[in-house]
């Protein structure tokens, strides 16, 4: 983004960043390939997102009592060399600040540390995740949110995302939950900023 405004207040910096998103400036954070030193990063604002837009999905403590690192082996598997997962990183001054992760026709992870959540960032990682897919010659793409996680739903609606009728049951914190699953034609997908 041009200019420099460093001494604006952080809020009125991330309005004129969201505004210049919508009307299609390139902006801050940058995207880059997720490298296996970005496992504790992503584990560590994967687990504040939980917690910031999950927890009315869980019995109360069951969330807060998790161990944030809980999932970091998952995450050293995924990042590593022939794993089948892709995640890209959006990076802002050298810190993780979302991702989009796919493994063949699945968009596998979508998630933004809760400090960015607002600012048209899940869109932007939402069209990076479809044309990794579209680029790996995917006609269609599929996804799953927890049953409940209505932000993720409009997310995935407003941008041309279909809702099946398939639920897939998981375990989660301990909890049972369903997964719905979502299809898109990436021959729809629409530009995003």
């Amino acid at each position: 983004m041009g200019g420099n405004y460093s001494n604006v207040p952080r809020c009125v910096r991330l309005t004129i960043e969201h505004r210049m998103c919508v009307a299609g400036v390139d902006l801050p954070p940058e995207f880059r390939l997720a490298v296996p030193a970005d496992a504790e990063r992503l584990t560590r604002y994967h687990h504040a997102a939980w917690l910031f837009g999950l927890h009315h999905l869980f019995p109360p403590g069951a969330l807060t009592n998790s161990d944030p690192l809980e999932k970091l082996d998952r995450w050293h598997s995924w990042l590593a060399d022939g794993s089948g997962y892709t995640t890209v990183v959006a990076e802002q001054q050298g810190i993780a600040v979302g991702h989009t992760t796919v493994a063949g026709d699945e968009l596998v992870h979508l998630f933004i540390d809760p400090s960015w959540s607002g600012l048209g960032l899940g869109r932007r990682l939402l069209g990076v995740g479809e044309a990794m897919l579209a680029g790996a010659g995917h006609e269609t793409a599929r996804l799953n949110t927890l049953e409940g996680n209505d932000r993720a739903i409009s997310l995935y609606t407003r941008n041309g995302w279909q809702m099946t009728k398939m639920l897939t049951p998981g375990i989660y914190f301990g909890h049972e939950r369903n997964e719905h699953t979502l299809t898109k034609r990436l021959s729809d997908r629409s530009a995003s900023c």
